[in-house]
């Protein structure tokens, strides 16, 4: 059961994971409508970002499934490294948008 003698740390094991699970489901929402809005201009960027938040929810399960037995320097590490990086280069990637007008 829940203890309810700390209301902050139910509050979060709650709230963090609907927090990811609303960040990707947006993001796959984009993803989804973004191949007939603008061409599929942002198709593949979004693409990147839903593909960083993936990673990410991931990590955080996997740090959260090992927290009594974590250790610096575990793959989980390498995972947040992976899903930081992917998530830095999708928004390089997404500054670099150029929209051609149609005369």
């Amino acid at each position: 059961m829940f203890d309810w003698s700390n209301p902050i740390k139910v509050f979060l094991d709650f709230g963090y994971p609907l927090g990811d699970a609303l960040c990707m489901s947006l993001a796959s929402i984009t993803f989804i409508f973004s191949r007939k809005i603008l061409d599929g201009i942002l198709h593949s960027k979004v693409m990147l970002i839903l593909l960083a938040l993936i990673l990410e929810f991931v990590a955080d399960y996997s740090f959260a499934y090992t927290y009594n037995t974590y250790y610096p320097r575990n793959y989980i590490d390498w995972l947040y490294l992976l899903s930081y990086a992917t998530m830095t280069i999708a928004l390089i990637n997404l500054k670099s948008i150029r929209i051609k007008v149609k005369d």
